[in-house]
């Protein structure tokens, strides 16, 4: 796919694809730039693995948005947890601490929309990089967190894969 500027017509991306592959997780992607609404929006696209769960966490000004694709996500946000199934959506608003997870068998494809978008892109694209040199760990991934007004919240999420997965008799709740 070629760049496009803003404004310059319809861009389009097919679902299995994404503009830039990131190497965070598998099947992960950029699927849209952030240059493209100005900075405003970067949407991602990942595959969230069985038993999945993303660290606690808080941007500062960057509110997201998850929707579910295929399979069901666990989504965790200030100590309300809730799951969702195929075409749901949670917000995340900024300067709250949120995580998703996964407590199911099978694999969940998420899109992910981070608002405003160009320093979040950077992160990814900069964290994705850490990844491809094998340089990926708490030392290197915390200042460009920083940076990008990302911090880790302590706090152990672990039992919700047992609340809200099949043995706990978690359903969809939206």
């Amino acid at each position: 796919m070629t760049e496009r500027a803003p404004g310059d017509g319809l861009i389009s991306i097919a679902a299995d694809q994404g503009v830039v592959p990131l190497a965070i997780a598998p099947e992960t992607f950029l699927k849209a730039r952030a240059e493209w609404t100005d900075g405003a929006l970067c949407t991602t696209g990942s595959v969230l693995r069985p038993g999945a769960i993303v660290p606690a966490h808080v941007h500062d000004t960057d509110a997201q948005v998850t929707i579910v694709v295929s399979g069901r996500i666990g989504t965790w946000v200030d100590g309300e947890a809730q799951v969702l199934g195929p075409g749901g959506y949670a917000h995340r608003p900024a300067g709250l601490p949120h995580s998703i997870f996964n407590p199911y068998e099978e694999p969940a494809r998420f899109l992910e929309l981070t608002t405003p978008g160009t320093r979040f892109e950077r992160y990814m694209l900069a964290l994705s990089d850490l990844h491809e040199r094998g340089e990926a760990s708490a030392e290197t991934i915390a200042p460009l967190a920083a940076e990008a007004g990302i911090a880790a919240v302590d706090v152990d999420l672990s039992h919700l894969l047992v609340e809200f997965g099949p043995a706990g008799g978690g359903g969809e709740d939206a």
